[in-house]
């Protein structure tokens, strides 16, 4: 059993200098200028918006006090795959 196959279950394994930023946005496309951000303290990628506030304001735009939806459905939002 390979546990640095490629094509294996666990795929290849890289070292840890390459796990980086680069190795994230164009090794493998990921998109740092609408979805993602580097934290520098974790050395690791993270969603720019997750949770409540994406779902209050998925696209970054500022919404009207009068058409914000409730707390229940903010949450419902936040919390499921509508």
């Amino acid at each position: 059993m390979n546990i640095d196959d490629a094509n294996g279950k666990d795929g290849k394994k890289i070292a840890k200098a390459r796990f980086n930023r680069y190795l994230f946005e164009y090794d493998l496309g990921w998109d740092f200028q609408n979805i993602w951000q580097w934290d520098d303290q974790t050395n690791s990628p993270r969603l720019q918006s997750v949770g409540l506030m994406a779902a209050n304001n998925p696209i970054g735009e500022q919404t009207p006090a009068s058409d914000k939806i409730d707390l229940l459905l903010q949450q419902m939002n936040a919390n499921l795959w509508v």
